[in-house]
């Protein structure tokens, strides 16, 4: 039983670290389509002002890991209850890392599926665009000033669709780990 008690703060461990280094690269991207997301959003939330001058990238980085560690843990405490349900620790790993890929790639492809309607940038009027030239969340000072509302907006929805894919990558991945155990316990002669 202590073999997989040791998997399962692996599963754990690595499942956190995926989902920083997720958050890491996921918040680069988006950064390029709008760095004003972070500069005149982000930065303010997550109180890193003084990266918007100095090196946004090194605060995208930050902002990135911040923002998804916390769902990397969550996920492999999910996951890695389910995998008790294995006889081997070995098979209980490697069912559980399948599965963790799947909610990744699942995470990392919902955006890329849902968003394309908002990069029809008629899809937003130029009356609705007046409406996100600022920012009013209370920690962003009050001369902050949006001036591409389209990308704002969009790395916004990228942002959003990108939460939902994690949750629906967790449930796929349940799935997966108690399809893989019903086969599995077919399988195995009573």
């Amino acid at each position: 039983m202590s073999r997989k008690f040791r998997m399962l703060y692996l599963i754990i461990f690595l499942s956190t670290l995926i989902g920083g280094v997720y958050g890491i690269l996921h918040d680069q991207i988006t950064f390029t389509i709008s760095n004003e997301y972070y500069t005149k959003l982000k930065f303010y939330q997550f109180g890193l002002e003084y990266f918007i001058a100095n090196s946004p990238r090194v605060g995208v980085a930050i902002v990135g890991f911040l923002a998804t560690w916390y769902l990397g843990l969550a996920a492999g405490i999910i996951l890695g209850l389910i995998f008790f349900l294995f006889p081997s620790p070995k098979l209980m790993l490697s069912v559980t890392l399948k599965a963790l890929g799947i909610a990744l790639a699942i995470a990392f492809f919902t955006p890329i599926i849902g968003v394309p309607a908002y990069f029809l940038e008629d899809y937003l009027d130029s009356t609705s665009m007046e409406s996100y030239s600022f920012v009013d969340t209370g920690f962003v000072p009050a001369d902050v000033k949006i001036t591409e509302g389209f990308s704002y907006i969009l790395v916004g929805f990228v942002h959003g669709f990108s939460y939902l894919g994690g949750l629906l990558g967790v449930l796929a991945g349940i799935m997966f780990q108690i399809w893989t155990y019903r086969k599995h316990v077919r399988l195995v002669p009573v």
